[in-house]
């Protein structure tokens, strides 16, 4: 099995070409973002990211790993960090691998609320959603952007990228899911290529 990693990487520059609220952005798949907010650009690269992996490698699953949301720490402190998924055998993989590295993760649901909160009257879908639960916003909008049928995860990492020392990890930035994909990796299980009905 081939293993593919891709980074989407962005910085918050200013300038006469950035962003604005009320603009209207393509995605390399052809649906259009309408931008809310200019403080998650992050995420309009990682769609990119998501579509490009998603069409160019048809993989067997992606697992996309991202200091998304800051709601996500309200949500699980420093003990988890956040996984999304609508297939519920990829999830259980990933939470699995997270367990045995004690780089856990929990759960967290793909509500169909998140649908209308991230509408948008201009465009496909709106860059953030309205207030609420932002993780869960946040994951349904990366996730908007692959194959219903495609295994796909998200995992928002922002609460625990940093942080003090423990059992696994020094102080700081120590590369938090480099274990757990590890793990992930050498377990996998296929998943079937089907729509995911999981999440919620």
């Amino acid at each position: 099995m081939d293993v593919v990693a891709v980074a989407a990487l962005s910085e918050n520059m200013p300038g006469g070409n950035a962003i604005r609220p009320a603009d209207v952005l393509t995605a390399m798949n052809g649906k259009t973002i309408e931008i809310v907010s200019t403080d998650a650009e992050g995420r309009l690269v990682l769609a990119d990211a998501v579509v490009w992996a998603d069409t160019t490698m048809n993989p067997a699953a992606i697992v996309d790993v991202a200091t998304l949301t800051g709601s996500v720490g309200g949500a699980l402190g420093s003990d988890y960090a956040g996984l999304f998924s609508r297939h519920d055998g990829l999830a259980d993989q990933l939470k699995t691998a997270g367990d045995v590295t004690g780089e856990t993760l929990w759960r967290l649901p793909l509500h169909p609320s998140y649908v209308r909160a991230t509408s948008s009257t201009i465009a496909d879908i709106k860059n953030s959603g309205d207030g609420g639960a932002g993780a869960g916003t946040g994951a349904h909008f990366i996730g908007y952007f692959a194959r219903p049928e495609t295994p796909w995860a998200h995992l928002d990492i922002a609460n625990m990228a940093f942080g003090g020392a423990n059992d696994v990890k020094p102080a700081g930035s120590a590369g938090y899911s480099v274990r757990l994909l590890e793990r992930f990796v050498r377990d996998f299980q296929p998943v079937p290529k089907e729509k995911g009905m999981g999440g919620y």
